[in-house]
C-alpha cells in the first residue's frame, strides 16, 4: 500500500501544500534547523503573497543573525511579552484592571505545573479545554473582604481568561517557537476551546392579531353584575379612560421607546 505523502511542493521555492488540510506553509532554515510555518490559507495565490512576506522577514532576521524563539519558549516570557505590549497602548482605567484580573487568573488556576516555567510548545487543544473545564467547573475564588468560597467562573469571565492566553500563543507563532496557535487551527475547533455563552431568550412581542386582542380587552369596561354596577356616570368615565390607558399601552409597544422614555411616558392624573 503506498504511503499518502504529507507535504506537496508547489512551484515556488520553499512553499508547500499540507495534503491532509489543504493549508499552505512556508518551509526555510533558520539558525541550523529547517521548519515548516503555516501561512493560515488554503488559497494558492494568498499563500503566495504571504510566503513572499515571510521569507522577507526571515532573510532579515538571518541577516542579523536573530536567535529565534530562544526567550519565548515559556509562558512567562509570552506573559511578560504579551503585559509590555498591552501596556504600550493606552485604555481606559477599567480595560487596565480587567486585564490585570484575567492575567492573574490565568496565572493562578493554571492546571499544568508552573505555569512560568510550562512550555508553550506543550500547551495544546487538549490542555485549553482542560484549564477552560477546571475554570468553569472547579475553580475556586471569592471576593475580596469576603470569606466564603465560590467555585467556578462565568462563561465571559472563562473566555476573557482564555483571551489572554491566545494572545500569548500569537505571539509564540510570531516568535516562532510555535508552527500554529491551537486557537486558530480552525474556526470549528476555536469555537470549541471558548466557552459556550448561554444567551437569554429575546423577549418578543406577540403577532399584530394577539395584540389586537390585548387592546380590544383593556378598552372594555365588563358588563354590569351584583359584585359590578356602576351608575351611567362611572360607566362613562370607565370606558373613556379605558380607552386612553388602552392607546398609550399600545403607542409603548409599537413606538421603539427605551425603557427610560417609556418611563417618563405617563398620562395624567384622572378624576372622578
Amino acid at each position: 500500500m503506498q504511503k499518502t505523502l504529507t507535504w506537496k511542493r508547489t512551484t515556488v521555492e520553499g512553499l508547500y501544500e499540507n495534503t491532509h488540510s489543504g493549508i499552505f506553509y512556508s518551509r526555510y532554515r533558520l539558525n541550523g534547523k529547517r521548519t515548516f510555518r503555516s501561512l493560515g490559507t488554503t488559497v494558492l495565490t494568498v499563500a503566495k503573497l504571504k510566503h513572499a512576506k515571510r521569507a522577507v522577514t526571515v532573510e532579515t532576521d538571518r541577516q542579523r543573525g536573530a536567535d529565534i524563539g530562544s526567550k519565548f519558549k515559556t509562558l512567562g516570557a509570552l506573559l511578560a511579552e504579551t503585559q509590555r505590549r498591552l501596556k504600550a497602548n493606552t485604555v481606559a482605567e477599567n480595560t487596565t484592571i480587567g486585564r490585570a484580573g484575567n492575567i492573574a487568573r490565568l496565572q493562578t488556576h493554571w492546571v499544568r505545573g508552573n505555569f512560568a516555567s510550562f512550555l508553550a510548545r506543550n500547551v495544546t487543544a487538549d490542555v485549553i479545554a482542560e484549564l477552560r473545564e477546571h475554570l468553569l467547573k472547579t475553580a475556586e475564588w471569592k471576593w475580596k473582604f469576603q470569606k466564603k468560597t465560590h467555585r467556578g467562573f462565568k462563561a465571559p469571565t472563562v473566555n476573557q481568561t482564555l483571551w489572554v492566553l491566545r494572545v500569548m500563543l500569537d505571539i509564540a507563532v510570531e516568535k516562532m517557537v510555535l508552527i500554529e496557535n491551537p486557537f486558530a487551527i480552525s474556526s470549528t475547533l476555536r469555537q470549541q476551546l471558548f466557552a459556550k455563552v448561554k444567551t437569554p431568550p429575546q423577549k418578543a412581542i406577540p403577532d399584530r392579531s394577539v395584540m389586537l386582542r390585548i387592546f380590544a380587552e383593556m378598552r372594555r369596561v365588563p358588563d354590569r353584575s351584583e359584585r359590578f354596577n356602576p351608575n351611567p356616570e362611572q360607566r362613562a368615565w370607565l370606558e373613556e379612560n379605558a380607552a386612553e390607558m388602552a392607546d398609550h399601552a399600545e403607542l409603548l409597544a409599537y413606538s421603539g421607546m427605551r425603557k427610560e422614555e417609556a418611563t417618563l411616558s405617563t398620562l395624567p392624573p384622572t378624576t372622578v
